[in-house]
């Protein structure tokens, strides 16, 4: 199950990068998020 998370976890960093560019933990957490959505619907796109 490990492998999994790991496998996103490299193809988010592998499309998006691996750091943030916002400041505040706010914008940090927003950020994320919208990297981990648009991940997902891309994904869901494909599959």
């Amino acid at each position: 199950m490990r492998w999994k998370s790991e496998a996103c976890f490299s193809a988010l960093k592998r499309i998006f990068g691996e750091g943030v560019q916002a400041t505040s933990q706010e914008g940090m957490f927003r950020e994320i998020w919208m990297k981990v959505n648009g991940y997902n619907k891309l994904v869901a796109m494909v599959a």
